[in-house]
């Protein structure tokens, strides 16, 4: 009789075990994996709870809308969402147009030629910026049916790293004229593709997903609500 009460109980315990198993298997979420493509263009801290990763083209128009009200309000964005510790942000930078752009390859080239001295932010602002004082103030280069900004020489680019604080000039020119960085930037292009589902910018926010950009600073921040910010 207690032999078989005792295997009873050994086989209920065994159940019971199995059975804190699988709830455990059920309700733990393992960390999801983030593979980071270039350290230089992100910001914020790897294991912030949210992920928000720009899939971008240097010469994209909507990319430009993005950055440029991103910008205009970065001391917000930096203090709410980056120092706070609640956003770690990544762009990852493609010639996805150069299709349409004669200037997307070389762009692209010049974004990873500056990260590769890690002055990508001040580099990238600087770009965009000089794009817009040159062309897309004057309505060139600001959409599909828009004048074509011309092909830009390699001056162009340099002449911004030239404003760049402790960005190695002479470095940048190097990289950027032996085209160091194109299989970087045709590597991560061809991931890109992989990804995206529909045009640029296109936005990632943990599991949520949007693309375009035709807004605002309030714009983006409804797009942190969306991702759970």
């Amino acid at each position: 009789m207690w032999s078989r009460l005792k295997t009873i109980i050994l086989v209920l315990l065994g159940a019971g075990i199995v059975g804190l198993i699988i709830v455990n298997a059920v309700v733990t979420k393992p960390t999801p994996s983030y593979t980071v493509w270039s350290e230089a263009m992100t910001m914020g801290n790897k294991e912030a709870e949210h992920h928000f990763t720009v899939y971008t083209d240097i010469y994209c128009p909507y990319c430009d809308n993005y950055s440029r009200a991103l910008e205009e309000n970065l001391d917000e964005f930096q203090r709410d969402y980056i120092d706070s510790g609640k956003v770690f942000y990544e762009i990852r930078l493609t010639d996805m147009i150069a299709d349409h752009s004669p200037n997307s390859e070389r762009g692209g080239e010049s974004g990873y030629c500056a990260a590769d001295q890690n002055k990508f932010w001040d580099y990238y602002h600087g770009i965009l910026s000089q794009l817009k004082d040159d062309y897309h103030s004057k309505g060139i280069g600001t959409s599909k049916t828009s004048p074509e900004i011309p092909k830009l020489d390699d001056d162009y680019y340099i002449d911004v790293a030239r404003k760049v604080d402790g960005l190695d000039v002479a470095a940048f020119t190097d990289c950027l004229t032996d085209h160091k960085m194109l299989d970087t930037l045709n590597q991560n292009t061809t991931k890109a593709a992989q990804t995206i589902s529909s045009g640029l910018p296109y936005f990632v926010f943990d599991e949520w997903t949007s693309s375009g950009f035709e807004g605002d600073w309030k714009t983006i921040k409804s797009m942190f609500r969306a991702g759970g910010v």
